[in-house]
């Protein structure tokens, strides 16, 4: 996903929820004023499973929940993700977030 702007949904701004081993690369791209997650990426799927994900010069502004989050939902399950030259700001729970969906955690981790 590049050059976009994802803004007043009333959800996530961008979620990528993957039940298989995946790649998602988001670039140039702006998620802000959404009822959800700026951009939710995570697993769904057993065991096993890994997700990789390469966010540059992505912005997340005043989104209701995280402006990012990383999470899996089971022992096993990586995400592995890098973000660079990238703001995520005014967000109801912070910035950046990441850990099990039922218990994320926030900065410093």
């Amino acid at each position: 996903m590049e050059n976009c702007v994802v803004r007043n949904l009333t959800t996530d701004g961008i979620r990528f929820l993957s039940s298989a081993s995946s790649n998602l690369a988001v670039s140039n791209t702006l998620t802000a004023d959404n009822g959800g997650n700026g951009i939710i990426i995570g697993l769904e799927g057993g065991s096993g499973v890994t997700v990789k994900a390469v966010l540059s010069r992505v912005e997340a502004y005043n989104n209701s929940h995280f402006g990012i989050i990383l999470f899996g939902n089971s022992a096993g399950q990586t995400v592995n993700a890098t973000v660079a030259d990238s703001v995520a700001a005014g967000n109801n729970l912070a910035g950046f977030g990441m850990g099990p969906i039922n218990n994320p955690q926030l900065p410093p981790w």
